[in-house]
Parts: structure tokens; sequence; C-alpha cells
């Protein structure tokens, strides 16, 4: 069941209080950044958040009672071994089922499509070790588990978020649609309050740059366009970085990282390889930060990019010789690159933040009963 708004739906006049359990740690790691965003997409769309880690019974427990949500937002598999959140059992359970029926809160859940159905149409190669965790994600069983299909017989559940294409979101979410469930397509964005343009001088220019950390299941896709750039480019392309067994000159902090996008002409965006497969799957947060400074960028050829972008607001390299050409030419052409950036940064504010996604999410939910 997909969500269409209309421009007569209307928000509640009264601020909407929010219990936000994120995905992980909100203070450190990429997380953060996605974490961060959303809450203070939230908090800027006039509601008032409250953060719950969802592990603390007599925390839920005060929290009811004071502060007493009307939405509830969290996440249904957890990172690591993706099994469920332990709140989804137990006492905490209880508490949250109790006062969704006694006060009508609303909740929306975050939650992994069926990828058993996207590696059907994807020629993917795991690293034993890899951090990242990529091949356990990718292997993880299908909905339900049996707490999920407690949810569904409880009707807990209002709405199913996902940061996917359509096109996953159309065929990969069987469950929860077949159950009556809602889904939203939610894909990442720009926190806009925190990166956004800058007029401070570039006393220092970079040609280009990327900045990321390095892990085996990524880094297949970088290295292979990064190595042909290198040849091409020497030391007018700059790598920044942690865990790089090569080319990055080391971490740097959340200030140097706005710097340096700010003083370079061209940034580099790239995935995964599972989002670089002819199946359109979801984009990285990149791109939406990066245009919400007015930096131009190159990216790498995932079809979802075409999704969210018009033509004359995004650059997509095909393969990696063509990714050296773009860059050749765009390095060239100074009023070229200044308008294809002036148009993303506009596409993002538009379009891309989390101040948006979290006003389509409370209109969604201003309608469902």
């Amino acid at each position: 069941m997909s969500i269409q708004l209309t421009g007569r739906q209307k928000l509640k006049s009264k601020p909407v209080r929010v219990l936000y359990q994120p995905y992980t740690d909100i203070t450190q790691g990429p997380f953060k950044y996605i974490e961060s965003g959303y809450i203070r997409g939230f908090e800027r769309a006039g509601c008032e958040v409250v953060v719950w880690l969802g592990n603390s019974a007599d925390e839920l427990r005060s929290i009811l009672a004071s502060f007493k949500p009307d939405l509830f937002i969290g996440y249904l598999r957890r990172p690591g071994d993706f099994l469920n959140y332990e709140w989804m059992s137990g006492e905490m359970f209880e508490l949250l089922l109790e006062h969704r029926r006694k006060h009508g809160m609303k909740t929306a859940m975050h939650t992994h499509p069926d990828v058993q159905r996207l590696v059907e149409h994807m020629h993917l190669e795991f690293q034993p070790g890899d951090p990242s965790q990529a091949g356990n994600f990718y292997t993880q069983p299908p909905p339900p588990t049996a707490m999920e299909n407690i949810l569904v017989s409880e009707k807990f559940i209002d709405l199913i978020l996902h940061p996917y294409s359509r096109g996953v979101g159309e065929t990969c979410f069987n469950f929860w649609v077949s159950h009556g469930v809602s889904i939203l397509d939610e894909p990442l964005a720009a926190d806009d309050a925190i990166y956004r343009k800058s007029y401070l001088p570039r006393f220092k220019k970079y040609d280009i740059s990327y900045i990321g950390g390095w892990w085996p299941f990524k880094g297949i896709q970088m290295d292979r366009h990064l190595f042909p750039l290198k040849d091409r480019f020497g030391e007018r392309l700059s790598v920044f970085g942690r865990a790089w067994p090569h080319l990055s000159a080391g971490p740097v902090s959340d200030d140097e990282y706005r710097g340096i996008v700010w003083k370079s002409r061209v940034n580099l965006v790239f995935h995964e390889p599972s989002q670089v497969q002819g199946v359109a799957v979801h984009v990285n947060e990149r791109i939406f930060k990066l245009y919400a400074m007015g930096a131009f960028a190159v990216c790498d050829n995932n079809p979802c990019l075409r999704e969210y972008f018009d033509d004359d607001e995004i650059v997509i390299a095909e393969n990696p010789a063509d990714m050296v050409e773009k860059c050749v030419y765009y390095l060239g052409n100074d009023v070229a690159r200044k308008r294809i950036a002036e148009n993303g940064h506009k596409a993002v504010l538009n379009r891309h933040t989390y101040l948006a996604r979290a006003r389509k999410l409370l209109k969604v939910l201003s309608v469902i009963n």
C-alpha cells in the first residue's frame, strides 16, 4: 500500500511529541549524521523530540508518563546481527502497546527490505572480516520474525519507512503490504542546518577530492575508480578518510570536511557495489550533503540518482573511464560546473532535506487512522 499526498492535507496545530529510537549510537560513526539530521528535521518542523535507545524499561516508563509521545519512530532490525531490537519483546513492548491503545500514539518503523529478492538481480562479492558486515546484511532472513508477526497481529505499526528506491518499495516489502501496513520510501537527505553554502575565501583549492572511510566491500567500487583517476591526475586528486590501505592522507574533522568540500572544484561520490547494480537500490547521504553546501560532484553510476535528480541537476559517470573524462571536462568548464552545482543545490533545498522528510512523514501520519 503506497502513500499519496495531496495539497489539502494539514498538520495538527499543536507540537507533535516524537519518541525517537535510533539505529545506532548517535554520538559516533557514520549514522550519527543521519540520525542527528532526522532528529533536527523533526525539531525544525515544530516537533518536540525525546531520544530513547530502546534498552531500558524504566527509562521508557518515565518518558511515557512525563512526555506522552504522539509518535514513536523506531527500527525493527538492529545492525550487526540483524535481529530485532530489545524493545520488541517483554516489558518494553507491553508499555508501548498500552500507551498506543490508551493515547492513540502513531508508530512509524524503519526496516530492511526482503534482501533475498534483491540479491537475485545482483553480482556481489563479500570479503571475510569486513567491518561493514555487508555479507550479513545481504544474507539476513526475510520477514517475518516471530516478533514481527506479533507486531502485525497487534496492529502496532501504522507505517513502514525505508530509504530505498520506489521499485524496491513496490517489490521487497510484501509481508507488510499483505497485512495492510502502508509503506513510505524516505531516501536519505541533507541536514541543511549543518551543511550549507559557505562564502569563506578559498585560499587553498583542490581540483578533485574524495572524503570518506574505506572498508573492503565499498573499497571495491572506490578503488576501481580512484586508481584510474590517480593515474590521470596525480597530485591533483586528494583523498581523505579512515582505514585506507592506500591513497588517503588520513582522517579529517567535520569542520575540515566542510572546508575541503567548499574548496574543491570536483567532489566525488561513490556507493557500495550493491548500489551500482542494474537494479536501483538506494543512495547514500553524500550527494545530498555536497549539494546542500553548493558543491559540484561527479557520481558513480547509481540508478537511484536519476530517481531523485533531473538531468540538469546531476553528473553521473557510467564507468571509471567515463569518470576520468567527466572530471577532465568539468575541470575545464567553469560555467557548466557552476550551473550543475547551483541546480543541485536548489534541488536539495527544495526536495531533499531532513526537514522535508519530517514534514512528509507528519503529513502522511495525519491521515492514517
